[in-house]
């Protein structure tokens, strides 16, 4: 049985739409290696299983290693992102002080629920002030 280019292809966009209905990010790359590899072997037809098997092989370790590159670079250069830093997403909100703020302590309210705070004074409650960082779980206003 002769493997064709067209076996190759097939499998590549296998590959590639499983990357669909699947986790991770891997199929992909390994989908283009073999569309790749069916394309080596559609424009040079007399080449060996074993270089056609070889150069898949080494095509999809390198896609997949540039892809995991390119993909932690995106995600790693996107460090002023406030998704899943609930907290950190009212900084600069002016918010009302639930209860007084009382030896650098107290409780402001932002939207429906309330949130610890800390203050370098004492600010009565039903007064404004800004969130001008977060602390863990605590806000610190001014």
């Amino acid at each position: 049985m002769e493997i064709t280019y067209w076996y190759w292809i097939s499998f590549g966009l296998f590959m590639i739409f499983s990357e669909l209905v699947t986790p991770g990010f891997y199929f992909l790359w390994i989908g283009l290696a073999a569309v790749f590899s069916g394309l080596l072997l559609y424009f040079f037809p007399t080449l060996d299983f074993v270089i056609i098997g070889t150069f898949f092989a080494v095509s999809a370790l390198v896609f997949c290693y540039l892809g995991k590159v390119s993909l932690y670079k995106r995600i790693s250069d996107d460090s002023s992102s406030t998704l899943n830093k609930r907290g950190a997403q009212y900084i600069g909100q002016t918010v009302v002080v639930f209860e007084a703020i009382k030896n650098g302590s107290g409780k402001v309210k932002v939207g429906d629920s309330v949130w610890l705070a800390k203050s370098e004074t004492d600010v009565a409650e039903g007064k404004s002030v800004k969130i001008i960082d977060v602390d863990g779980i605590m806000f610190i206003v001014k």
